[in-house]
């Protein structure tokens, strides 16, 4: 196995050598293999995975970014090599080293050095054989006519044989691992599916179209990305039950047999469409929750679960518009009479909203899921359930999260059994298929959360 380590310089002046040993190594201020104290990481986590002599990073939180040797990590990931340098958070650098690499290069020096006396050595042979060509073409007495025609065969045999290295050369190129930024067979935008395991971090399977997976690769595709996604829009991921998670995966498959069915109908439409339709609105719905310093995840896909990115709607409560606001909310928060049909107007509403849920739920992804319900019932609704199941259980059993009022739902009202128990679980199914388009065939050459402009 090829020796891979990283040098870790950290913001307080230590350095560490740290060998890769592992498949991936997770990169954070909490929650991660290498915990690092850098401000700059407090809502960022980067991963560097090993697969061989072949290293490469991704950025696991697509709102801040890491840099390879000044350069933005993209989204689909880095290749990295020996003697990169990696900055990440505000102040720590991470160089690595790869031993081989420098191994291979110095044994190419040698060969080059070596090839470079064996033609010295060459030399006087060559000499001594064209000298004694003369003098031989004399004493034969060969013509200048056929001497020629020899001279002309052997630039065309030369000229092939060139051709074919050339040739070779380029198949030798091709059949390396990709450097740089071309990482295809590893691209996340593209879906690396994890096998069928309970380890979700472990080796990567063959790129596959999600209808393509079996049910069982299904569910742990789904399991990656709801865990990465709740990371993103949570301090740190969270722990789904096996009934949520089978919960996403129902209306995960949903959004998938839809792409390219060609229907308009609400709640059938192609979600190509959708999607596409998604892409325009994004821009000015990022701004929105960025600017009040909510994750525009949360706002994304807030209205393709109320709406599917239809503007024209009003619901049998009287919530209107592609937020569906009711109209005493949306005047609470500053849009009134018709301003609640401009996205412009609402999208800032609904960001200042959902700030005002975080601020009562919490901010990590237990917090966030209970503020996404609290969007679809009322927060106060919310609080009612938790009051309601947390007496109603154990101690042991006692958690704040939405997926304890999944599992009690029995206990609660008719409403939260009805849409409100499915709201949080379609919005991650909505989640995972917008952040990765391509694997469900969706046209958009990115995820939907990087539509900035």
């Amino acid at each position: 196995m090829n020796g891979i380590s990283l040098t870790i310089h950290y913001p307080n002046g230590r350095t560490e050598q740290l060998p890769l040993n592992s498949e991936r190594l997770t990169i954070g201020q909490n929650n991660a293999d290498l915990l690092i104290e850098d401000a700059g990481l407090t809502n960022h986590r980067a991963s560097i995975y090993r697969d061989g002599s072949r290293v490469w990073i991704l950025d696991e939180d697509i709102y801040s970014c890491s840099y390879v040797n000044g350069a933005p990590v993209p989204r689909e990931g880095r290749i990295l090599n020996s003697g990169d340098k990696i900055t990440i958070g505000d102040y720590t650098t991470i160089w690595v080293n790869i031993a081989q690499a420098a191994k291979q290069r110095s044994s190419q020096n040698q060969d080059g050095k070596r090839s470079a006396f064996a033609w010295l050595s060459v030399i006087p042979i060559l000499v001594f054989i064209v000298l004694a060509g003369v003098i031989g073409s004399k004493l034969i007495g060969k013509t200048d006519s056929e001497n020629s025609n020899h001279r002309t065969d052997n630039p065309n045999i030369f000229q092939d044989d060139n051709s074919n290295r050339s040739s070779d050369l380029t198949v030798n190129k091709n059949s390396k691992p990709p450097t740089g930024n071309d990482v295809s067979n590893t691209s996340p935008t593209d879906v690396v599916i994890p096998p069928p395991t309970d380890d979700i971090s472990t080796k990567n399977l063959p790129v596959k179209r999600y209808l393509q997976l079996s049910d069982s690769e299904r569910l742990t595709f789904v399991k990656v990305e709801a865990k990465r996604i709740s990371g993103v829009i949570g301090n740190r991921p969270c722990e789904f039950t096996d009934e949520v998670m089978l919960m996403i995966k129902n209306f995960v498959d949903g959004y998938a047999k839809r792409a390219g069915n060609s229907s308009a109908r609400l709640w059938s439409e192609d979600t190509q469409s959708i999607y596409s339709r998604a892409s325009k609105f994004a821009p000015m719905i990022i701004r929105a929750f960025n600017k009040e310093s909510v994750n525009p995840i949360v706002g994304l896909y807030i209205p393709m679960i109320e709406t599917e990115y239809r503007n024209n709607l009003t619901s049998p409560a009287n919530c209107k518009g592609m937020f569906q606001f009711m109209p005493s909310t949306a005047a609470a928060y500053g849009v009134h009479g018709e301003e609640i049909w401009d996205v412009e107007k609402t999208a800032p509403a609904a960001a200042k909203y959902m700030k005002d849920r975080l601020s009562e739920f919490g901010g990590d992804a237990t917090g966030v899921a209970l503020a996404i319900a609290g969007y679809n019932r009322s927060p106060d609704s919310v609080r009612r359930d938790l009051h309601t199941v947390f007496n109603a259980s154990t101690p042991e059993e006692r958690d704040r999260s939405f997926w304890t009022l999944i599992a009690k739902r029995e206990i609660l009202d008719k409403w939260f059994k009805g849409e409100n128990k499915n709201y949080p679980p379609k919005f991650y199914a909505a989640a995972i298929v917008g952040e990765n388009p391509k694997i469900f065939n969706i046209p958009l050459n990115k995820p939907l959360s990087t539509y900035t402009d």
